[in-house]
C-alpha cells in the first residue's frame, strides 16, 4: 500500500524594515556575494601607514556612544554606520581612507558605500577595534 503525503511548505514573504540594523544586516549579507572593491589591512599595516606620514583618514563607523566611551584610534573621525544610509563623510577623495568598526564586519558596508561615492583608496581594518585592542595599541578617549 502506497501512501502519499501532500504536504506543502508555505512561506509568506515578510518584508524587513528598510532602515536600522535589519537593513544593515541584509546589506552585509548581500555584500558577501558582490565583488570586493576595497582593500584589507591588519593592525601592523595600519601602524605602518600612520608612521609613514601619508595623508590618511581613519573613519570609525561605530556608534557615537561606543566611540567616545571605549576609545578610538588617535585622530579617527567618527561617522556612525547608521548615517551611511543617507550620506558619506565629507572627506577628500584624494586621501586614503581606513574604515574601522567593532570586529571588521560592519566596516565592509561603509567601505563599499565610500567606493560607490567615488573614493578609490579605501581599506578596512581586519579585526576592527577588537584587533587593535588585543595588541595594546594606543587609544584616545573623548
Amino acid at each position: 500500500m502506497k501512501t502519499e503525503h501532500n504536504m506543502k511548505l508555505i512561506w509568506h514573504k515578510q518584508e524587513l524594515p528598510r532602515q536600522g540594523w535589519w537593513s544593515l544586516t541584509r546589506r552585509y549579507i548581500a555584500s558577501k556575494f558582490r565583488k570586493q572593491t576595497y582593500g584589507i589591512t591588519d593592525v601592523a599595516g595600519l601602524q605602518e601607514l600612520i608612521a609613514s606620514g601619508k595623508a590618511i583618514k581613519i573613519v570609525d563607523c561605530r556608534l557615537e556612544d561606543t566611540y567616545s566611551r571605549f576609545g578610538h584610534i588617535p585622530g579617527a573621525l567618527n561617522y556612525p554606520i547608521t548615517l551611511f544610509e543617507d550620506s558619506c563623510p565629507d572627506v577628500p577623495q584624494t586621501e586614503q581612507l581606513v574604515v574601522v568598526c567593532y570586529f571588521g564586519f560592519v566596516c565592509q558596508l561603509a567601505a563599499r558605500k565610500l567606493v560607490e561615492q567615488g573614493h578609490r583608496d579605501v581599506l578596512i581594518l581586519k579585526g576592527g577595534m577588537d584587533a587593535w585592542n588585543m595588541e595594546d595599541k594606543p587609544l584616545e578617549v573623548s
